[in-house]
Order: structure tokens, then sequence, then C-alpha cells
């Protein structure tokens, strides 16, 4: 049999309600059946009580007839009243007949019944003996008792029969009210204490971890993620319970990652920040860099467009020259002088030169630190580099 707890809750409680409809059912049960049988009885009671009745009523009518008797020895005339009691007298016995004695008591007073009609039969005829001979008819007076007596000891007898049986079923029906009760009382006490007894326990089962899940949520809100229920018991709390304790689990495991992740973090933004200064320091370099490759770029343009200036000035010198071949030795003199003075350019624009390759190094360096100075000192040496195809 498995434990009160592993059943459901809703079973159980079942178990609380079938109980008490097998209780109520039961009782039910007991009182119609007490009803039933006490009303049998109360029938029975009431059936021998008018039968009881009807043969006090036969008797008091045999008492008139033999009192008729007695009158008409006095000379009274009776012949009426003899006839209305012996109508009485039958009618009674009717009474008796059709009452509720029970099926022994009525096949006794269907054997004795004979004895009253006979008895009936002998008053009227003595009452009719004693109006016409009165004298003959007090020789048989006492015939009168002997009969009566005959028909008095058999409802006597059938009466005490009668009373008897009555007080019996009356008796049996205050024991079965007694019995009814009793066992109604009986049956409810057990059916209070059953339930009692299965009452208590199934409301420990469910508050004892109700109450653990309160604890559990509490800690819940007061941020306490290591408190369980440890409840195991296999019905709807039970399961509740270890869903709860699960996801209490996860949720922990949740935030130890977090704070785990949250360290790593921190650690990283650290090392950004690191990286952060060391890109500020580079970029401050790179910035003094870009500052001074724009300088060497002014100075080599300048030169360029110094080197542009001699070229153009020996253009010109070039076209004199052609144009005054004739011109004196003077002239020619002034043209060696402006030739010499032609070389020591070309020799600057050597040296020129040579400074461009140190400052195309220098930005090619650059460039491999910064792409935008790259790119810049790209442009630049393109455009020194054209201008020194244009000078060649």
């Amino acid at each position: 049999m498995r434990r009160l707890h592993d059943i459901g809750v809703a079973k159980r409680l079942g178990l609380i309600v079938g109980i008490g409809a097998v209780l109520l059912a039961a009782l039910a049960g007991i009182n119609l059946y007490g009803q039933s049988k006490i009303a049998t009885q109360s029938r029975t009671i009431t059936g021998l009580q008018a039968g009881l009745a009807a043969l006090h009523h036969l008797d008091t009518r045999q008492s008139e007839l033999k009192v008729d008797a007695y009158r008409s020895l006095l000379g009274q005339d009776v012949t009426q009243d003899v006839v209305d009691d012996v109508q009485s007298s039958v009618e009674a016995a009717d009474a008796v007949a059709a009452s509720g004695l029970s099926a022994d008591l009525q096949a006794n007073f269907t054997k004795i019944r004979p004895d009253f009609v006979d008895f009936s039969a002998f008053i009227t005829d003595f009452t009719n003996a004693a109006k016409s001979n009165r004298a003959t008819a007090v020789k048989n007076i006492a015939q009168i008792a002997e009969r009566n007596h005959v028909t008095d000891d058999e409802l006597g007898a059938l009466t005490d029969a009668t009373t008897a049986a009555a007080e019996q079923e009356q008796k049996d029906m205050d024991s079965a009210v007694a019995f009814t009760r009793t066992l109604a009382l009986v049956v409810a006490g057990l059916g209070l204490l059953l339930m009692i007894g299965l009452a208590i326990p199934l409301v420990r089962s469910i508050l004892k971890p109700v109450r653990r899940l309160g604890v559990v949520i509490d800690a819940l809100a007061a941020g306490d993620l290591t408190v369980r229920s440890e409840i195991t018991s296999g019905d709807e709390l039970g399961s509740m319970a270890a869903n709860l304790d699960r996801t209490l689990d996860k949720l922990r495991g949740s935030m130890t990652t977090i704070a785990a992740d949250a360290d790593m973090l921190a650690s990283a933004s650290s090392e950004l920040s690191a990286v952060a200064g060391t890109i500020a320091e580079a970029a401050g370099n790179t910035n003094a860099q870009t500052a001074s490759a724009a300088a060497e770029a002014d100075e080599i343009s300048r030169n360029v467009q110094s080197v542009a200036a001699g070229s153009e000035e020996m253009g010109l010198a070039i076209r004199e020259i052609s144009r005054n071949t004739s011109e004196s030795a003077q002239i020619a003199a002034i043209a060696v002088n402006e030739a010499a003075r032609a070389g020591e350019v070309i020799r600057q624009l050597g040296e020129s030169s040579a400074e461009i390759g140190n400052v195309i190094k220098l930005i090619t360096s650059i460039a491999e630190q910064t792409n935008l100075l790259a790119l810049n000192a790209t442009i630049e040496a393109a455009r020194a580099g054209e201008m020194g195809k244009g000078f060649a």
C-alpha cells in the first residue's frame, strides 16, 4: 500500500468525501430500515390493539346476552334487546376477524367463534322459552352460567394471548428503536473516527509541503538560492516542489555563470582600458609623425618648385644661346658661366633627389603604421614623382 502522501490530493479529498458519502448512506439505510421495521411493528401493534378492542366489545356483548337471559326470568320482555345484542355480538366477532391479529390468533378465534354463535342462539331460545314458560326456563338457569363461562374462558385466553402479543410487539418495537438508535450512533461514531483518522494525516500531508514551499519562496524572495524544499512525495505538491527545486538549481547556475562572466568582463574592461591607453599613445605618436611628414612634404614641395624654376631658367638660357650663337665671345663666356651654373644646379638637383629618396623611405615607414598616412604620403610622393618626371 502506497504512503498517503504519494496519493494525489484530489484522490485523498475524494477518499474523505467518499467515506462521508458511505457514512451518510449507511446512516440513511439504518434509519430507513429502522423506520420500516418500526412502522411494521407499529401497524402490528395497532392491529392487535384493534383486535383487543373488538374482543372486549365481544365480551361485553356476551355479558349483555347473559343479562338478557336473567332479565327474561324476571318476566321482562327482552326480545328486542336480545336481537340487538346478538347483532352486536356478530358485528364484534366480525370486527375481531377483520382486525390485525396474527395468523395464530386469527386461527384460534376462528376455532372458538362457533361457541359464540351457539351462545347467542342459546340465549335467544332461552329468552323465548322464558317468555312462554318461565318455570321451565328457570330449571335451565344453570346453563346460562355454564355456557357463558365457556365463551368467557375462550375470550379471556384469546385476550391474554393478544395482550401478550401486543406487549411483545411493543417491546420489540422499543428494542428496534433502541437498536436503530445505537447502531446509528455506533456507525456515526466509527465513521467520524475514521474520517478524523484520515483527515488529520491528510491535512498534515498537505500543510507540511505547503509550509516548506513557503519557506523556499520566502528565501527566494530574500535572494537566497540555496534553500531547497527536499519534498519527495509523488502527489501534485511533490511534483510542484521538484519543479521548483530544478528551477532554483538552474537559476543558481545561471547566476553563477553571470557572476563569472561579470568577473571576466571586469578583467577585459581593465585590459581594454590599457589597450585604449596604448592606442591613445600610439595615436599621439602618429599625430607627431604625421606633423613631421607634413613638414617634410612641404620641404619637398619647395625643393621641387626650386627645381622647376631652375629648369625654366635653363630652358630660357638654352633658347637664348641658340638665338645668339653669333654673339660675341663675351656672350660665349657668359654662356660658359651659365653652363657651369647649370651644372651646379644639376648637382643640387641630385642632392635634392637623394633627399627625396630619404623622405620617401620615411613616408614608407610611416605608411606601415597608419594606412591614412601611407595614402597621403603616397599621394604626395606621386605628386613629387610627377614633377620629377617633368623635370627629367
